[in-house]
């Protein structure tokens, strides 16, 4: 039986992290863990709508689009009543902030429908998507929104950097070419404008540092770009640097 599950396994990092790392900084509040699980639950809509619409091909369509449609129905359903509830729940600020997040989220759903997602602009966009997911959840949870908006930027700014050098190496392996200056030059234009936000103050400097794990990672891929059997290994690499990147962010918040 074909799994529904999401199959762009760098996005559960680009949601996970973020949510995880929203969750964690403050004391935890029931709209700010309805944002959560809504977004979640939408998260896995995502697999079942491209077998339903035939995304995936017309043999998982025929075999599978039944299925699919449920889960994909029922996604929609919990994941559109956990976030209703969240918004009757939670203050105007956190409201805000989740009207930002569904924006962004729209903006993706089109993209996908547009069959645009995997360009880099769709992929730039995914990742903005993705990590606001933690916005709203922040801002319920008490967390200042100035504060909440650094946290998504610095989050943002990690995953841009990761972005250049994975489908750099994806796309040069597909076209059997090279394009070393966009894979290195994109993750350090990523880098470089994280450390110009926080040296004129606009970012937090302890969470622009916390970023380093991603940051370093992913220039290791951009310099060493893998070949299509070791994807896998450098996709847990950035998932393992994500993970110290969180904590490092959850330590620096908790300890403010």
């Amino acid at each position: 039986m074909r799994s529904l599950a999401p199959r762009e396994h760098g996005a559960y990092g680009q949601l996970g992290f973020p949510l995880l790392t929203a969750l964690c900084v403050a004391a935890p509040r029931l709209p700010g863990a309805l944002f959560a699980a809504s977004a979640v639950a939408l998260f896995l809509a995502h697999e079942p709508a491209l077998v339903a619409f035939g995304r995936r091909g017309q043999r998982a369509r025929d075999e599978d689009g039944p299925r699919a449609r449920r889960r994909l129905a029922a996604a929609l359903a919990i994941g559109g009543a956990l976030g209703a509830s969240g918004v009757w729940l939670a203050p105007g600020p956190a409201r805000l902030a989740a009207a930002v997040a569904a924006a962004l989220g729209g903006l993706l759903t089109l993209s996908v429908a547009l069959r645009v997602e995997k360009t880099l602009p769709g992929e730039m966009l995914a990742a903005a998507a993705m990590t606001s997911a933690g916005l709203p959840v922040a801002v319920a949870d008490g967390v200042s929104w100035p504060l909440a908006v650094s946290l998504w930027g610095a989050w943002l700014f990690a995953f841009a950097a990761a972005v250049f050098p994975v489908r750099s190496a994806i796309v040069e392996h597909k076209q059997r070419q090279e394009s070393p200056a966009l894979r290195i030059a994109g993750t350090v234009l990523a880098v470089a404008i994280a450390a110009v936000l926080a040296a004129a103050g606009e970012l937090p400097r302890d969470l622009v540092l916390a970023d380093l794990p991603v940051f370093l990672a992913s220039l290791f891929i951009a310099l060493r770009p893998p070949s299509m059997k070791q994807m896998t290994r450098a996709g847990w690499t950035l998932m393992i640097a994500g993970a110290l990147t969180a904590a490092l962010m959850i330590a620096v918040l908790r300890l403010a």
